[in-house]
């Protein structure tokens, strides 16, 4: 395998660690470099007043002060006929920055300079205001201030701002179909542990059971157990994989999962420690580029629980159903068969429909049709199979889905009993 160093130059120096301790302690805040730099409001208020002076013919320039900047600027100043005559009196004072004008480069013409001047007395003319929006953040300001960087998000609805992002009436029809077609592209082989050799959808159960553990441990989103369930699916229908290596495929999984879509995903040894260190960092970071090279990095993948977020805010769901049916979809993960041969989309479907169900509303509406592009009888097989997973949820010897959402915030769904189907 190739090697290869990282390239330190000037801007790198003091990256990581000691280092930059070292390298930083003695520098003064006065000597660091500043983003736009820093303008002096006498020294350009000195270059104005200089370069306004008119120039008079016949002067001997003897008169004048030699210093190294003026000569530098006698072969490049031209002469001009009717220069504006601008006084220090005319200059009003003014607590606002003066505009760095055209009049400060030694090369100018007549033309650039008057344009300056008319600036900077523009400048200096402008009342001061009494409240000044530039104290205030950029997304609390004024609705129609170009500055704001979150106009897009301003919703009057009530919707939280990062549920947003599934909601956007000029994409969303595009965004809902290219995301049915990925999910057909990076899904699992249905039948893959027929062709493994040593493990079996018992012990893959025993695996996200401790998965689901891992991730309520370190308060990591949930969307983060669904991408490492879907990794260990995808990485195990075209690797064989020994019972002894199988947690090491969950760990890497979660590792990889972590760090695509945590802000501050634990570190590699935190995850050495979970596995009792059975495996070594090594072997962990062998295993996550295995599994990355399996993948082709195609790490970006649709979820049942991404579908499920999308349909219920585009419907307007109560929180309670919405609960229902993330743990519905959550307690399929469990089980990879038969739950392999459907897409997510499906598996979305059937949760909200049976979740409507138990809360007494109609199993499937017009609404819901015209937003998910599915009906009734397309996912009817997927629904009595999530009947069934409902009924046997408390029986189950993994305990992880259940007890997690036994908790108030999820609305307790898990101690609900399921409504029988109507034929």
């Amino acid at each position: 395998m190739a090697s290869f160093q990282i390239h330190e130059d000037i801007e790198n120096i003091g990256v990581g660690g000691r280092r930059l301790k070292k390298h930083t302690s003695n520098v003064s805040l006065e000597s660091k470099r500043t983003a736009l730099g820093v303008l002096s409001i006498q020294a350009n208020a000195n270059n104005l007043l200089k370069a306004k002076q008119p120039v008079q013919s016949g002067t001997d320039e003897n008169d004048y002060p030699k210093s190294k900047h003026n000569v530098q600027q006698k072969a490049f100043v031209k002469k001009r006929e009717d220069p504006p005559k601008v006084t220090a009196k005319e200059l009003k004072p003014s607590r606002k920055i003066p505009v760095a004008i055209c009049s400060t480069r030694p090369t100018l013409s007549v033309k650039c300079e008057s344009q300056a001047v008319v600036k900077e007395k523009d400048v200096f003319d402008d009342p001061v205001p009494t409240t000044s929006k530039v104290e205030e953040p950029m997304s609390e300001g004024e609705p129609e201030s170009p500055m704001r960087i979150d106009k897009s998000l301003d919703v009057g609805d009530g919707r939280k701002k990062y549920e947003c992002m599934f909601y956007v009436e000029e994409y969303k029809h595009e965004i809902h179909m290219h995301l049915r077609q990925i999910e057909v592209l990076r899904r699992p082989k249905a039948g893959y542990m027929k062709k493994q050799p040593d493990i079996n959808f018992s012990m893959r159960s025993i695996l996200v059971d401790w998965l689901v553990e891992v991730t309520e441990e370190y308060k990591m989103d949930t969307e983060t157990l669904y991408l490492a369930v879907s990794y260990i699916d995808r990485f195990l229908s075209y690797m064989s994989v020994v019972k002894a290596n199988l947690q090491l495929v969950g760990t890497a999984a979660m590792f990889i999962a972590a760090k695509f879509e945590e802000i501050y995903p634990p570190e590699l040894g935190e995850f050495v420690y979970l596995t009792d260190d059975t495996y070594t960092k090594a072997q962990v970071l062998k295993m996550e580029n295995l599994i990355l090279k399996v993948l082709a990095f195609d790490l970006s993948v649709p979820t049942s629980l991404c579908f499920i977020k999308k349909y219920s805010l585009e419907t307007g769901a109560a929180e309670n159903v919405k609960s229902l049916a993330m743990y519905l979809s959550e307690m399929t993960l469990l089980e990879g068969d038969p739950y392999l041969k459907f897409l997510p989309s499906e598996i979305a479907c059937s949760a909200i429909s049976l979740a409507r169900h138990n809360f007494g509303l109609e199993l499937w509406s017009e609404e819901l049709e015209l937003t998910t592009g599915y009906t009734m009888d397309e996912f009817k097989t997927c629904l009595s199979c999530l009947h069934e997973t409902f009924a046997k949820a408390s029986k189950y010897p993994q305990k992880a889905v259940y007890d997690k959402y036994k908790a108030s915030k999820w609305h307790s769904v898990s101690l609900l009993s399921p409504l029988p189907l109507p034929c």
